[in-house]
């Protein structure tokens, strides 16, 4: 086996931080996954370690369905959590506008897994740099079709990531992103 790795559960713990970092009096995070990634799991556990460190406690809201979504603010709601982290989950991509409405009308600081949810308005996301992953994987596929055999490939990790933030978004929820944090960002949404 071969390929270009995600890495998604060991950002985990880095967008936890940079949770902790805008939103420095969060300390009830809801977590939000419907438990049927291939990394749910190993996703979870970073998450229950890095929380600790950062002296968190986790909320986890798994939902499977799009009318189980409403379940974010039941739990979230009323001050359950005070931060968010959505996973990087397959299916929560297609309820992306969803969710950024919640964590809007719930005024919860939220990280995200895919630079998609900021560009719809979410708060911050950290990710894997995708283009880089996908002309990684390019370059895979054109040494296995000129005979290079895929057991001699290494798995690579990404070396490049993306921080992007939604300066009109923390306006809005009286978050004021550090300047530290801007500096780093790849892109900032006005």
């Amino acid at each position: 086996m071969t390929g270009v790795v995600n890495l998604g559960n060991e950002l985990t713990s880095k967008q936890l931080q940079l949770l902790k970092t805008i939103a420095p009096k969060t300390s009830h995070v809801g977590i939000l996954t419907t438990g049927t990634a291939i990394i749910c799991e190993e996703t979870l556990r970073d998450a229950t370690r890095a929380a600790s460190a950062l002296n968190l406690k986790l909320v986890e809201v798994r939902i499977g369905t799009l009318d189980e979504l409403a379940q974010l603010a039941s739990i979230c709601g009323n001050g359950n959590c005070d931060g968010l982290l959505v996973t990087s989950d397959p299916l929560l991509q297609n309820w992306r506008a969803q969710i950024v409405d919640i964590a809007a009308k719930q005024n919860l600081p939220a990280v995200y897994s895919q630079p998609e949810y900021v560009q719809d308005g979410g708060l911050i996301s950290y990710s894997a740099d995708i283009e880089e992953r996908f002309h990684r994987a390019a370059t895979y596929v054109d040494k296995i079709l000129k005979g290079v055999k895929p057991s001699e490939l290494p798995i690579e990790q990404p070396t490049k990531f993306e921080l992007i933030v939604n300066a009109k978004t923390a306006r809005a929820q009286g978050i004021e992103i550090p300047s530290l944090i801007l500096a780093q960002a790849h892109q900032i949404i006005e």
